[in-house]
């Protein structure tokens, strides 16, 4: 079985930075969806903070210090990467 994860984030159009934490998230379209043949199910984030700084017109480097609530426990996910949008 393979098992993938994406985070989604809309930013909002115009910005060359962001940062948000704690009950800013609750603001957020920004979810966990996972994807695998097995029970899923999209999450909010609960706790932590997300950031980027736009480095092109189409990249981010962003980093993800965020917690999820999934099948009943506490999930962490800390990233820090570049990442290019899709359109």
């Amino acid at each position: 079985d393979e098992y993938l994860e994406n985070i989604y984030l809309q930013i909002p159009s115009g910005r060359e930075e962001f940062s948000y934490e704690g009950a800013e998230l609750d603001s957020l379209p920004l979810y966990l969806r996972p994807s695998c043949f097995c029970p899923l199910e999209i999450n909010r984030a609960t706790a932590g903070s997300i950031s980027g700084k736009k480095l092109s017109e189409r990249t981010w480097e962003i980093e993800v210090d965020l917690m999820f609530t999934r099948f009943g426990g506490e999930a962490p996910r800390i990233i820090t990467a570049t990442f290019e949008r899709e359109n």
